[in-house]
């Protein structure tokens, strides 16, 4: 499963939790998690340099649901992805999220390019 922020919530997190089930999903900077040590912070407040990746077990607050948290952070990024994942390995879960890029530009020529499907 690949999703945007829209899909970053509590309910749909438990819900992907299933075996054999893998996810990748964009969240806000702002998300509220709890480190394994019961730590709580915000991804905004974690620093990454240029080109690297920060790979932290996490859980969201509101869900209780441990998810791995991924701030990915590119030459050329304005700014970090942070991403929510089941991946045990991060650059494999930015290999997936990558992804995502293409297949919304699929959906939009779908919708919006002359076969109006949408």
């Amino acid at each position: 499963m690949l999703g945007d922020g829209e899909y970053d919530g509590s309910d749909w997190i438990r819900a992907l939790q299933r075996p054999g089930f893998e996810y990748v999903l964009g969240t806000a900077k702002d998300t509220r998690l709890r480190s394994q040590d019961g730590e709580r912070f915000q991804g905004k407040e974690l620093s990454v340099g240029e080109e690297s990746h920060l790979f932290v077990s996490a859980s969201p607050l509101s869900s209780g649901v441990w998810t791995h948290f991924l701030v990915w952070h590119e030459r050329g990024f304005k700014e970090p992805v942070y991403l929510l994942t089941n991946q045990k390995v991060g650059l494999q879960a930015v290999g997936y999220y990558r992804k995502r890029f293409r297949i919304e530009t699929l959906f939009k020529d779908i919708k919006s390019q002359g076969f109006e499907l949408g």
